[in-house]
C-alpha cells in the first residue's frame, strides 16, 4: 500500500526508573527513521516527572493510566487524528 501513512506512538514512562530508560532507548531508535509516510508521535515527555519516571497524577499503580492519563493521551493524540 504505497499509500499508506504509519503512527508510531512512544512508550509510556513507568515508575521503575530502568523501564523508562529502556522506553527512552526505543524512542530515540524510533525516531531515526527518515521516511515521509512515517510519523512518531512522543508522548513519553508529557508523562514524565522532573524526575524522569511516569507522574504518579497519570497512573493508578505506576505503570498503567487512569483517567487522567487516558485523558492527556487523547489530547495529545488528537491533533494528528484530525489530519486524518
Amino acid at each position: 500500500m504505497p499509500t499508506t501513512r504509519i503512527y508510531v506512538q512512544s512508550l509510556l514512562p513507568d515508575y521503575r526508573d530502568f523501564i523508562t530508560a529502556l522506553a527512552h532507548s526505543v524512542k530515540l531508535q524510533v525516531k531515526q527513521i527518515n521516511d515521509k509516510k512515517f510519523t512518531y508521535i512522543d508522548l513519553h515527555g508529557v508523562f514524565l516527572t522532573p524526575q524522569g519516571t511516569l507522574n504518579p497524577k497519570f497512573t493508578t499503580d505506576g505503570a498503567h493510566l487512569n483517567r487522567e492519563g487516558y485523558e492527556l493521551w487523547k489530547q495529545q493524540l488528537l491533533p494528528y487524528m484530525e489530519t486524518l
